[in-house]
Order: structure tokens, then sequence, then C-alpha cells
């Protein structure tokens, strides 16, 4: 399952939950975030050993969430926070498409080509026996 976490200000953007820790902070090389209230390295978002993730923040810092400042936070799909001035979501990333294969297309070609010529057969009485 890939996850995404949504940024929800005027720059909106998504970044990959795909590694973990995860860090969120003005000095992160995960998600770098500035704005007023958000420290350097401000939360780190980590998997549980049931595959839970949780937000927890650094000792001098705080984030919202439904209005309660919080320290630790398990995320749940859809769960929205606030850290500082930034607002996050996280999301379902995606499914990716995979890519067409032409051969593909081809057999289910042979395949009607086959059946085409042996409804001709069969109506013109050479079907095979």
């Amino acid at each position: 399952m890939n996850l995404v976490l949504r940024r929800e200000s005027e720059k909106k953007i998504s970044v990959s939950l795909d590694r973990f820790p995860f860090v969120i902070g003005r000095a992160s090389d995960d998600l770098t975030v500035s704005g007023p209230g958000i420290w350097d390295k401000h939360a780190v978002i980590d998997q549980g050993v049931s595959g839970e993730l949780n937000l927890t923040c650094r000792p001098e810092t705080t984030l919202q969430s439904n209005g309660v400042t919080l320290r630790h936070l398990r995320l749940k799909l859809g769960e929205t926070f606030q850290i500082g001035s930034e607002h996050f979501r996280l999301e379902l990333a995606p499914v990716p498409q995979r890519p067409s294969h032409h051969w593909e297309a081809a057999v289910g070609l042979l395949g009607a080509v086959i059946l085409l010529t042996e409804l001709w057969l069969a109506f013109n009485g050479l079907a095979f026996v």
C-alpha cells in the first residue's frame, strides 16, 4: 500500500511515504516545510511493528489534530493534522497503471481472427470435424 502525505496549503504537494523514519521540518531531507511554528526537525513519522504509522513530535514541539494539541498521533487514512502553520492529510497514493503490451492486443486480435474463420467455415459447411 503506497501512502501519500498531502500538504493542504496553496502549494499543494504530495510526498510518498515509502521509507521510515520520515522527518518533517525546516531542515528535513524527507519533507521540508517552513512557516511560523515549524522547527528544523519538527516531527517524525515511523512505522510500528503492526504496520501502523505513528507521528511523533520532538520534545520541544507539538502538532494539532481536530483542534487538540498533541505530541503523538497514530495516523489513519484521511487523518488531517497541523504542524505549525501547515496542514497535512494522509491519503492512499494513486495506483499506477501498468504499461500496455502490444503482444496482449495481438493475441486478442489473433483469437478474434480464429473465431471469425471458424464461423465462416461453419457457415459454408466446411467446419473442422
